[in-house]
C-alpha cells in the first residue's frame, strides 16, 4: 500500500484534536511538505505561515526571540510510515521536539 502514497505531498492544513474531540488549528494557517518513499520511510515539515527570516545569516545566530518564534511555529520529524486501508500512521524516529 505504500506505493499508493509514495511521493512528495503539499500540506493543505494542519489541525489537532484535544481529549474531548474538539478540533483546533494550533498555528493558524500553515505550510508544509510530507515525503513518503517506497521503502516505508517518511519526512514531514510543518510551519506556521508568516515566519520571519532571522536578521543574521547564521543558522545558530538568531536572537532568542527569533529562535523561540521559529521553534514555536515549526515541527519536523521523520521515521517509518505504516499504511492501512483507512489511515496512515507515522512512527516517529527523529524529531525537532525530542519528546
Amino acid at each position: 500500500m505504500i506505493k499508493n502514497i509514495a511521493g512528495t505531498w503539499k500540506l493543505i492544513s494542519f489541525k489537532s484534536v484535544d481529549d474531548k474531540g474538539n478540533e483546533f488549528f494550533p498555528w493558524g494557517e500553515t505550510t508544509g511538505q510530507l515525503i513518503y518513499d517506497s521503502d516505508g520511510y517518511m519526512a514531514v515539515m510543518i510551519q506556521g505561515k508568516g515566519l520571519k527570516n532571522f536578521i543574521s545569516e547564521g543558522l545558530k545566530d538568531g536572537t532568542s526571540e527569533e529562535k523561540i518564534d521559529a521553534y514555536g511555529k515549526t515541527i519536523s520529524y521523520s521515521g517509518k510510515v505504516e499504511v492501512y486501508s483507512d489511515k496512515v500512521v507515522h512512527v516517529i524516529e527523529h524529531s525537532l521536539f525530542p519528546n
